[in-house]
């Protein structure tokens, strides 16, 4: 803690931390070279880290990232400011000129633009540039089905979660209530993962409190992880939520299967690591966020993703902690998605979220950016309404087509009532009234109303809210005579 010694030295190795809290004594030292680490750090143009590093004198200025950007194109700006102050312009600039248009169209030519700026001054080499002889990453996806007892828990958290946010909308626009959004996806996501974690009361089942039948994500794990033990392997596991480790951790002490545990509050982390490495541990349950980066866990041939998340950058530095130098066996990566539910809605987003950074430098997602009204309908969509059914959008269900398919010949508009996000005819306000005065009056399940006017299930729950649904005459025509004869 002495600042003269730092001039009888040749480098100075220090923490963001520390660099914060010594910066006025740092700030007055010419230095040769300052090299960032984990440069991410910066990412926040704003935050007190960034502003530290930037007060920095030095000669040469060096920024090492795995993900130069995580989550939003204005993460490169703030890294690039770093190492070559003003080359981007400014903030708000940059967000003007390259960020929104790039945002909006991945094809633009000023994404081009962007990439002549910043590539003399980016060295990227991928893993594949570097470690060709590392065994090869197997991915998959292991879906798991619902009882009924979880989707009503999810069906009934997401409706309550619907209403809300329809109301914030209403009342101030989508574009003043992200943190609002976020709240809910979270929610959700963790009624998929374990219904405890939004009410310890809640289980499957009805099962109460730590009951033996909670969520069926929870079952899943549990046989994946006997399955593995079984075999002789050993496995990281993630997730972004502390709290599901910690419920979980609770089966593998009831089965006695070993295991190491990491997350934010964890002290001598080297030394769990290093038991870990060295033993024999058939798993190590780490939180995303302690541990998605800078561990070296190449004892393990398996990584499991417990709560899959659409920054598939944050989810490939997770998965970099076995798959790396010194891996000799080949790595299977495992995410548990929740059939029907937010999990498998964000799989499909998460495919439009890949583009933003690789078309400036290779690789990213912007999460919850550009997110539209509809993409958070369908994300606060019943778990039920994930059963595979397959909605266009240019006409609707109609005679003829197989329940759940989608119809080969499109049928024309002039024939719909409602397409899968529109009315489009009164007539269908008029079919949701005589619905849903039948199903009140005659308490008839709607799946029974669904089979008898033979159309899929989730079709008759929009129908019984009062939403849109791929909906022809012929079928309104069915559900009337269905309605009227029983």
């Amino acid at each position: 803690r002495d600042p003269t010694a730092i001039g009888k030295c040749d480098v100075v190795v220090t923490t963001y931390a520390l660099l914060r809290r010594d910066i006025e004594t740092l700030s007055a030292i010419p230095f040769r070279c300052v090299v960032l680490d984990e440069a991410q750090n910066i990412k926040n143009s704003d935050s007190a880290t960034t502003r530290a590093a930037n007060r920095l004198d030095a000669t040469m200025r060096i920024a090492l990232s795995g993900t130069p950007v995580e989550n939003r194109l204005r993460e490169l700006w703030s890294l690039s400011n770093f190492v070559n102050p003003g080359i981007l312009g400014t903030v708000r600039s940059f967000e003007t000129r390259f960020e929104r248009p790039i945002v909006a169209d991945r094809t633009s030519p000023l994404a081009a633009e962007l990439r002549a700026i910043v590539r003399p001054f980016l060295l990227r080499r991928t893993k594949d540039d570097v470690l060709r002889d590392l065994p090869p990453k197997i991915e998959v996806d292991r879906v798991v089905t619902l009882s009924e007892a979880d989707k009503r828990m999810y069906d009934a958290l997401a409706h309550t979660l619907r209403g809300s946010i329809a109301r914030d909308i209403e009342n101030r626009g989508l574009e003043h209530i992200s943190l609002s959004v976020f709240t809910a996806l979270t929610r959700l996501r963790q009624m998929a993962c374990d219904p405890r974690l939004v009410d310890p009361a809640l289980g499957a089942a009805g099962t109460a409190g730590d009951g033996p039948a909670v969520g069926a994500k929870r079952g899943a794990f549990l046989d994946l992880v006997r399955e593995l033990v079984a075999e002789g392997r050993r496995a990281l596991v993630f997730s972004q939520f502390v709290q599901l480790l910690t419920l979980w951790r609770r089966d593998l002490d009831a089965e006695q299967i070993a295991y190491e545990y990491l997350d934010g509050s964890t002290t001598h982390r080297e030394v769990v690591v290093d038991r870990f490495q060295k033993g024999t541990a058939p798993l190590f349950l780490i939180s995303l966020k302690a541990g998605g980066a800078g561990l070296n866990l190449t004892a393990a041939d398996t990584v499991i993703h417990c709560d899959p998340w659409w920054n598939p950058a944050v989810e490939d530095q997770a998965t970099d902690r076995t798959h790396r130098i010194g891996q000799e066996k080949t790595v299977t990566v495992v995410r548990l998605i929740a059939h029907g539910t937010i999990e498998e809605k964000i799989l499909s987003l998460k495919a439009k979220k890949r583009e933003l950074s690789r078309v400036v430098i290779g690789s990213d997602a912007r999460a919850l950016e550009g997110l539209t009204e509809a993409d958070i309908r369908v994300l606060l969509g019943n778990a039920s309404d994930g059963d595979g059914e397959v909605e266009r959008d240019d006409g609707a269900w109609a005679e003829g087509d197989e329940p759940g398919q989608p119809a080969q010949v499109p049928r024309p508009l002039d024939d719909a009532l409602a397409t899968s996000s529109r009315v489009l005819s009164p007539e269908f306000a008029i079919l949701v009234a005589e619905a849903q005065r039948f199903l009140m009056t005659s308490g008839m399940p709607k799946a029974r109303l669904a089979a008898l006017a033979e159309i899929p299930a989730p079709y008759v729950s929009r129908l019984a809210r009062g939403e849109p649904f791929p909906c022809s005459r012929a079928v309104a025509d069915r559900i009337r005579r269905k309605i009227a004869g029983y």
